[in-house]
C-alpha cells in the first residue's frame, strides 16, 4: 500500500465550523465561506480536526480520498467506490454526527411505532421526518395538496406497504408517487420507518455517487450499501452506512475549486 499524500488536504467550509462550535479547538482557520476548500496543513491541524477524539472530522485529500486524522501515521483501507474513496474511519466518524443526533434519534423512536398506528401518528411521523431533512416546506405543501385527513391514510397504506415490500424499489415506489415527496423524501421517511433496511437517497448522494432518482435507483444504491456492510462494517445498519457517505461526500458536491 502506497503512503497517502497530505500535501493538498482541505476540508469544505461547511463541515469545518461545526468543529470549530462543538469542540472549540486552537486553530489557524482564517476567514472562509461554506463552499470554500479550506487549506489543512498536516500534522500542524491534525488536533483541530479530532486527533484526540474517537470520531475525528473527515477530510479530503488526493482529490477525493476522505480520510482523518486516526489515518495520518496509520496505513488503513481505502475503500474505493467508482466517484468517491474513503477510509472506514472517516465513514464512521461520517455517520456518527447523523446517527447520534437527537433528531434522528426521536425521528427513529417514532418510526417504530408508526405500523399499525392511526393516521394521527402517521401525519406526525412524516412531519417530524420533513423537518429532520430540513424540509418544512415539503411537509406544508403535503398538507396542503392532500389535506390531512388523506394524507395521513396514504401514508397508513404506504408504510404497511414497505414494511412487506421484497424490494426497496417496492418499498419506495407509492412514496415516490405522492405528490410533493419525490425519491428524496420517500426516502428519508423509510429510513427512520427501518434504519436497517432503508437508507436516504437525496440529491447530494445522487450527485456525488451517481444514483438516479426514481426506484431503479434506489434499489442500485441500496444494494450497494448492502455490499459494503458485508464486505466493510458488518456492525453498522445501512442507514448508518448512507449518513457517513452522505456527510463524506458533501464535502466535495459542496465544494467550489481552489
Amino acid at each position: 500500500m502506497s503512503a497517502m499524500d497530505f500535501s493538498t488536504a482541505w476540508i469544505n467550509g461547511r463541515s469545518l465550523p461545526k468543529v470549530l462550535r462543538d469542540y472549540r479547538p486552537a486553530h489557524r482557520f482564517g476567514a472562509f465561506g461554506r463552499t470554500d476548500r479550506v487549506r489543512i496543513s498536516v500534522p500542524a491541524d491534525l488536533y483541530a480536526l479530532g486527533l484526540d477524539r474517537t470520531h475525528a472530522t473527515p477530510f479530503v485529500i488526493e482529490g477525493n480520498l476522505l480520510v482523518t486524522a486516526h489515518d495520518v501515521d496509520a496505513k488503513p483501507e481505502v475503500i474505493d467506490l467508482p466517484n468517491l474513496r474513503f477510509t472506514g474511519n472517516a465513514l464512521r466518524s461520517a455517520a456518527d454526527e447523523i446517527v447520534s443526533h437527537p433528531l434522528t434519534k426521536q425521528a427513529v423512536a417514532l418510526g417504530t411505532s408508526v405500523l399499525g398506528a392511526e393516521p394521527d401518528r402517521a401525519l406526525a411521523f412524516s412531519k417530524q421526518v420533513c423537518e429532520w431533512g430540513g424540509g418544512q416546506r415539503v411537509w406544508g405543501k403535503l398538507i396542503k395538496r392532500h389535506g390531512p385527513d388523506k394524507l395521513g391514510a396514504e401514508l397508513v397504506s404506504w408504510f404497511e406497504h414497505a414494511a412487506y415490500a421484497a424490494t426497496p424499489a417496492q418499498a419506495i415506489a407509492p412514496g415516490a408517487a405522492l405528490k410533493g415527496l419525490g425519491v428524496s423524501y420517500a426516502s428519508k421517511h423509510l429510513r427512520h420507518l427501518a434504519p436497517d433496511r432503508f437508507a436516504v437517497l437525496d440529491d447530494v448522494v445522487g450527485q456525488g455517487l451517481g444514483y438516479a432518482l426514481n426506484p431503479a435507483g434506489y434499489n442500485l444504491f441500496v444494494a450497494e450499501l448492502l455490499r459494503l456492510q458485508r464486505e466493510y462494517f458488518n456492525d453498522l445498519p445501512v442507514a448508518a452506512i448512507e449518513a457517513g457517505l452522505f456527510n463524506l461526500v458533501r464535502q466535495i458536491v459542496r465544494a467550489r475549486e481552489f
